[in-house]
C-alpha cells in the first residue's frame, strides 16, 4: 500500500499548519496593539469577543480547510508524477500504482484527523492567544515560560509529572495513518 507514503506527506502539511498557527496566534493581538491597530478594531462596530472569536475561526477553520485542499491536491499530484513515471519504465501505472492506494480511506482519515487535531489543540491555541494579548514583549517567552515554570516547581515540589501529561496530550504529533 502507498497510504503510508503519501500520509507522509500529509504529516508535512500538518507540521507546517502547526507552525502558521502558533507564529499567527503568538503575534496577532500583540501586533495588534503594539502598532496601535487596535485603536482601529475598538472604533468599528464589532465586540473584541467578535474579534477574538474570529482571530480563532481562522486559525480553527479556515486555516485546516486551506491546508487540506493544498495538501490532497499535492497528493493526487505526486500519485499523478508516480503514475507517470511508472508509464516511462514501461510498467502498467495502474496497477502500479492506483492499486496500491485507497483513496477513501486515505482522504476520510486525513479529514477526521484534522478535526480531531483542531477540537484536541483548542486549549493549546487559546493558551497562545491569551498569552499573545497579555504580553508586553514577547508573547513566545510567556507561552512558554510560565508552563515550565509550572512544571519545574511541580517537579521540585510534588515530585510529579502530571502537567507535563496534562500538556503532552494537547500537543498534537502526526501518526503514520493522518491522524494526531
Amino acid at each position: 500500500s502507498l497510504n503510508p507514503v503519501i500520509n507522509g506527506l500529509h504529516c508535512l502539511f500538518l507540521l507546517l499548519l502547526l507552525g502558521t498557527s502558533i507564529n499567527y496566534l503568538l503575534g496577532t493581538l500583540h501586533n495588534d496593539r503594539r502598532d496601535r491597530s487596535v485603536l482601529f478594531w475598538k472604533s468599528m462596530p464589532v465586540s473584541e469577543a467578535q474579534e477574538v472569536a474570529s482571530k480563532m475561526a481562522a486559525v480553527c477553520l479556515l486555516a485546516p480547510v486551506i491546508y487540506l485542499v493544498v495538501s490532497m491536491f499535492t497528493q493526487l499530484a505526486s500519485i499523478g508524477l508516480a503514475m507517470l513515471i511508472t508509464w516511462r519504465m514501461d510498467m502498467n501505472p495502474v496497477q502500479t500504482v492506483l492499486d496500491n492506494v485507497d483513496f477513501l480511506s486515505l482522504f476520510r482519515g486525513q479529514v477526521s484527523g484534522l478535526i480531531i487535531w483542531v477540537v484536541w489543540t483548542l486549549p493549546v491555541y487559546a493558551w497562545l492567544l491569551l498569552c499573545s494579548a497579555v504580553a508586553r514583549r514577547s508573547p513566545l517567552m510567556l507561552a512558554v515560560g510560565i508552563p515550565t515554570a509550572l512544571i519545574l516547581l511541580e517537579r521540585l515540589f510534588l515530585d510529579s509529572e502530571y502537567l507535563v501529561d496534562a500538556i503532552s496530550n494537547h500537543m498534537p504529533h502526526p501518526g503514520i495513518d493522518g491522524g494526531i
